[in-house]
């Protein structure tokens, strides 16, 4: 996918506009998103629960049929907001610390293990 369709277009990027590009991109890059999400969420993750017994498998929700982009980005991943709201948000706020800002924190610190989970 990346050496037939995204690597020849990005090496073009003095040549033609950013629109151009951009819209030549769209396709190649939105269905290498989709691509990798199910390989992360359906084939990593349930190899990972067949290999540990973990009887719980609901890795994702129904993201397909999101309305707005923060449904889609809670849909699309169940258990790491799960995991942070329970070990990280949860005893921010029976420490006292403000809703704002540990909602902010719980944010940041699940970006970074959706990072690390795709890095």
């Amino acid at each position: 996918m990346f050496t037939e369709y995204i690597f020849p277009i990005v090496a073009e990027y003095g040549e033609k506009s950013f629109m151009a590009m951009y819209l030549r991109l769209v396709l190649p890059l939105g269905i290498t998103f989709i691509i990798s999400l199910y390989v992360t969420f359906d084939c990593v993750c349930n190899l990972f629960a067949e290999v540990t017994s973990f009887a719980d498998r609901k890795f994702y929700d129904d993201f397909w049929n999101s309305c707005t982009v923060d449904e889609f980005f809670k849909k699309c991943n169940v258990l790491i907001p799960s995991f942070v709201k329970k070990y990280a948000y949860i005893p921010l706020l029976k420490k006292g610390m403000n809703k704002t800002i540990a909602k902010y924190f719980t944010l940041l610190l699940s970006t970074l293990m959706l990072e690390m989970i795709l890095v």
